[in-house]
């Protein structure tokens, strides 16, 4: 999308309604939108990884990793890290009625029990 002559065009316009419209357009042509990579991890919940998380879950991994880079994109953050085997240290769900889940002293996760 920061390629594209459309994206290109709107960072030489002077900041405003015309402005912010463009990008706008940039972002729907190239659906680099939140909901856009939900559609995308979709697929996942049917690979191994649908075995070991929930699809909120994933979701949520999804949202995480487009604020990443969406942040990058406007220029308020670095340039974003893949997360390696090893290397991702939480996940949340969506709400505590799916996915996981705290039930008075253990946690409940895909029908597991963890003790807390």
């Amino acid at each position: 999308m920061r390629e594209s002559k459309q994206f290109k065009q709107a960072c030489k316009q002077k900041k405003g309604k015309t402005r912010r419209s463009a990008f706008r357009d940039a972002s729907r042509r190239y659906k680099f939108s939140e909901y856009a990579l939900h559609t995308y991890a979709k697929q996942f919940n049917h690979s191994w990884l649908g075995d070991h998380l929930d699809s909120q879950s994933i979701q949520k991994i999804a949202t995480r990793a487009f604020k990443a880079v969406e942040q990058y994109a406007f220029g308020k953050r670095g340039k974003p890290r893949f997360k390696g085997k090893n290397q991702f240290d939480s996940v949340e769900g969506k709400s505590n009625k799916t996915g996981i889940r705290w039930r008075d002293d253990h946690v409940v996760w895909l029908g597991l029990k963890f003790r807390a």
